[in-house]
């Protein structure tokens, strides 16, 4: 009997994580943030949200200003890619997010404008005490964000 179960359990571990990691890949940026503009002084103070992103797991994002989704949105698809590096610390790990809107109202008006916007993302690592939060920079106007997860 003994036997046969660690024969089980060599078996099944690596199916598990095989399929977890196949059908359910971990991406850390995927979830919906609450962003304010980052004050290199204190980065914890930005409460005063401004804009609200939401990555899904299907690749969908929708991009708005904070407590109006119904009035100025961008929704379309994003592509992510990790950056392999982290800072200093190691509290955060960096990914590259582009967002390509299909869909982009500004005060109620719909736009025929494209959108594309491209960000780098820092992500606080799990077992660090910036867990749930993300340093955003927008690659073209270098604006900076702190963004915090919402659960």
């Amino acid at each position: 009997g003994i036997l046969l179960n660690l024969i089980t359990i060599i078996i099944a571990v690596p199916i598990l994580l095989l399929y977890s990691w196949l059908f359910n890949p971990v991406n850390p940026v995927i979830g919906t943030w609450n962003c304010g503009p980052l004050d290199s002084a204190n980065p914890e103070s930005a409460d005063d949200y401004i804009v609200t992103m939401k990555l899904n797991g299907d690749k969908s994002f929708v991009w708005n200003k904070y407590g109006d989704e119904k009035n100025n949105y961008v929704k379309g698809k994003f592509d992510f890619k990790d950056l392999k590096k982290t800072d200093q610390g190691g509290n955060y790990s960096y990914y590259s997010i582009t967002l390509n809107g299909s869909e982009f109202v500004d005060n109620g008006v719909p736009q025929s404008d494209p959108y594309r916007s491209e960000y780098e993302m820092g992500v606080g690592t799990t077992l660090s005490k910036v867990r749930d939060t993300a340093v955003l920079m927008n690659v073209r106007t270098m604006n900076l964000y702190y963004c915090k997860y919402q659960r």
